[in-house]
């Protein structure tokens, strides 16, 4: 059984170093996670690398670019030796660390260990670097800018994924649509990157001569499905598991017959008046993570007609569904004085 590492005999408390190796940088870790998460995503919600899209181009590029950052510097973290009583070192070490590029860091760590990343994830660290470095503020500078996120990704993907596999957007033959063969060829290179990574930091902690917890992930956290959800280091086949999970969710909650109290519950409750034609399109909306603003739109002006007292009703009666501290499991028909409310 591994034992804790000895004191600091001139506080008597753990090492400094152990603490903040093990359990800051475990907080790093989920902090890493939930940016890598996040990317894949937006990544979802995109059509294409249009001009529209724009901003959720930015947003992908920079939520995955942080997280993968955060991973390598949490390596070079454990790995580095320095006694946090020689303060010059210290000040070396975290000087090297003042940077945002993502090839320089996985230089050093590749001097430290034997992460080897294949072409496309190297050539996806430098994208990274430089979208970081030149392009985050870019469209601020007046006499330089010359490239964007339309333009990297096209050329990413133009180079990594066959030709007679991109599909273009009929409005914009140069743009091209974000299908799932992009999908899943971004996950796997961002998948790719991150599984080595986490990989590297629970070897490192196993190695050791006393407990390191720095690689544990708290249960159905965004960081545990990064890190160890995923098969084939496809981030976008945990994606996909997602979706189906709705969907499936979806398909019980319109066809299931009323046998637990949370379905009788909605079965009990009339619906609003929302334009059935298009639901379809608020569904996918929901599957890409994100709520249809014409659906919030619909849905207000349908509580304008009705106001006072029975808006503020239903309001409070809908308001336990989603609710972790509603208990609806032995909800009962009679529990319930009136829901036909919009009647």
């Amino acid at each position: 059984m591994k034992n804790k590492p000895k004191s600091d005999s001139s506080t008597n408390e753990p090492d400094s170093c152990w603490f903040r190796k093990n359990f800051r940088m475990n907080q790093e870790l989920h902090i890493a996670g939930n940016f890598i998460y996040d990317g894949i995503n937006t990544l979802n919600g995109i059509t294409g690398v249009s001009y529209e899209q724009t901003a959720n181009l930015f947003s992908f590029l920079y939520y995955v670019s942080v997280g993968i950052e955060r991973l390598q510097k949490i390596i070079l973290i454990l790995l580095d030796g320095t006694s946090l009583y020689d303060e010059e070192k210290i000040a070396e070490f975290e000087e090297r660390l003042k940077t945002h590029n993502h090839v320089t860091l996985q230089q050093y760590i590749k001097g430290k260990t034997d992460i080897q990343l294949n072409e496309r994830e190297n050539r996806f660290l430098r994208d990274l670097s430089e979208f970081y470095k030149e392009m985050r503020y870019s469209r601020y500078n007046f006499i330089t800018y010359d490239k964007d996120e339309r333009s990297m990704v096209t050329i990413f993907l133009k180079r990594f994924v066959e030709a007679n596999l991109i599909e273009y957007s009929c409005a914009d033959a140069q743009s091209i649509r974000i299908n799932d063969i992009v999908k899943e060829t971004m996950g796997r290179v961002v998948g790719g990157i991150a599984t080595k990574y986490y990989t590297a930091i629970n070897e490192w902690c196993h190695k050791q001569d006393y407990p390191f917890y720095t690689y544990e992930l708290q249960c159905g956290s965004k960081a545990e499905k990064v890190f160890t959800q995923h098969a084939n280091s496809s981030l976008q086949k945990q994606k996909n598991d997602e979706v189906n999970a709705l969907r499936e969710l979806l398909i019980l909650v319109r066809n299931a017959k009323p046998s637990n109290g949370f379905l009788r519950f909605l079965d009990g409750i009339s619906p609003i008046d929302i334009d059935q034609g298009l639901l379809s399109g608020f569904i996918i909306d929901l599957c890409n993570g994100n709520i249809s603003q014409d659906l919030i739109d619909e849905v207000k002006e349908l509580y304008a007609e009705v106001g006072g007292s029975h808006l503020k009703k239903r309001l409070e009666l809908i308001s336990g569904i989603g609710n972790p501290n509603a208990t609806l499991e032995s909800y009962e028909e009679s529990d319930l004085e009136q829901t036909e409310l919009f009647e």
